[in-house]
């Protein structure tokens, strides 16, 4: 028992290690990618509200209420270029 699990911890560490992030792409990527949308947007308004808020009270509240803009912004993005490329362009005339 103890040969095959190690063996196997053998096998998972040889995929780990071999797998560079700059290189190749994360194996769950292509169904997940717009999850990362949620730290952007949390790291991006920390970082700002750090610098640009005199007063630190309200500190987290205004990075939540800027990471909700952010999110909120990203959606009605691709809300609108989904109804541009997906409903209104087959619609065009071809010439």
């Amino acid at each position: 028992m103890s040969a095959l699990m190690s063996a196997s911890m053998a096998n998972a560490m040889q995929h780990a290690i071999a797998w560079v992030p700059f290189l190749e792409p994360w194996p769950a990527a292509p169904r997940l990618w717009w999850l990362l949308i949620l730290p952007l947007a949390l790291f991006l308004s920390m970082a700002w509200k750090a610098v640009r808020i005199p007063d630190m009270n309200r500190y987290w509240i205004s990075v939540a209420a800027m990471t909700g803009q952010i999110v909120i912004g990203v959606i009605g993005i691709a809300v609108a270029l989904y109804l541009l490329v997906i409903v209104l362009m087959p619609r065009l005339p071809a010439e």
